[in-house]
């Protein structure tokens, strides 16, 4: 037998639009986002700036923007810009901040078009255009070097941990109760996670809450006290104050630079 199984990939595209934008960012700001984003432009009009370095967007380039990337977005004009905010799982949302600038070659302007099109087609979410994104995306994600991947973690248990946290991030859950999901003591599951993602597990927990907040501040209307509640934080304040040492913004702040940098 020569064959074998590939690995898995779970790309989910949260968001979707192609719109006209009259403006672009918000001035002084530079938001981090825990999803990837997918952004083509329609004209040259526009550009990202990350790490001193700009990148053009225009119809012959599009943009793959990694998980926790802080971009600066530069807008000469308006601009009829189409995006996708979409994840990977892990470990591939880990890959760490980066900026990829993909060519648009004619067959890749038709699938962008192709997704374009349908998405105008119908008011609701459909099948089709998820078909169209998924190809989209794979095939440009295939433009990023193999060694700039990060390789799974050592040991399942710790995304068996993870998981776990995930599905119940709106409540306390203690090391105790995690290491007995996992069936290791929490002197493991502490060691696992110091040796495989270099946080403590309430380090990783609470990354995992901000994390969902800044996802649910950019793609819903939720007021600030209903997200601090779904992430599994106290109250507002304690929620605001971590949000802003971890991604240098307030939440309300971050909300509209978000939106304003799709």
């Amino acid at each position: 037998m020569t064959g074998r199984a590939l690995s898995e990939v779970n790309l989910r595209v949260l968001w979707l639009d192609s719109r006209v934008v009259e403006h672009w960012g918000v001035r002084g700001t530079s938001a981090s986002m825990p999803l990837w984003r997918f952004y083509f432009n329609h004209n040259d009009s526009a550009a990202v700036r990350f790490n001193g370095r700009e990148y053009s967007l225009g119809p012959r380039t599009a943009l793959l923007i990694a998980p926790m990337t802080p971009v600066e977005a530069i807008q000469a004009r308006p601009m009829q810009h189409t995006f996708m905010n979409f994840s990977l799982g892990r470990p591939y949302d880990q890959i760490g901040p980066g900026v990829w600038a993909v060519p648009v070659t004619p067959a890749r302007r038709r699938q962008i078009e192709s997704l374009v099109s349908a998405f105008r087609a119908s008011p609701s979410s459909h099948w089709r255009e998820s078909l169209l994104a998924h190809a989209l995306l794979c095939g440009m994600l295939a433009h990023i070097p193999a060694d700039e991947w990060p390789s799974p973690v050592a040991d399942p248990r710790v995304d068996h941990a993870i998981a776990y946290m995930e599905q119940h991030l709106a409540r306390p859950i203690a090391n105790s109760e995690i290491a007995r999901h996992v069936a290791v003591s929490p002197n493991t599951l502490a060691r696992l996670f110091a040796r495989d993602v270099r946080l403590s597990p309430q380090q990783y927990l609470l990354r995992l809450r901000v994390d969902r907040g800044a996802v649910l501040l950019q793609h819903t209307g939720k007021s600030i006290k209903a997200i601090a509640a779904e992430c599994g934080f106290c109250n507002r304040y304690y929620f605001s104050s971590i949000f802003r040492r971890l991604y240098g913004l307030g939440p309300a702040t971050y909300r509209a630079a978000s939106h304003a940098e799709r």
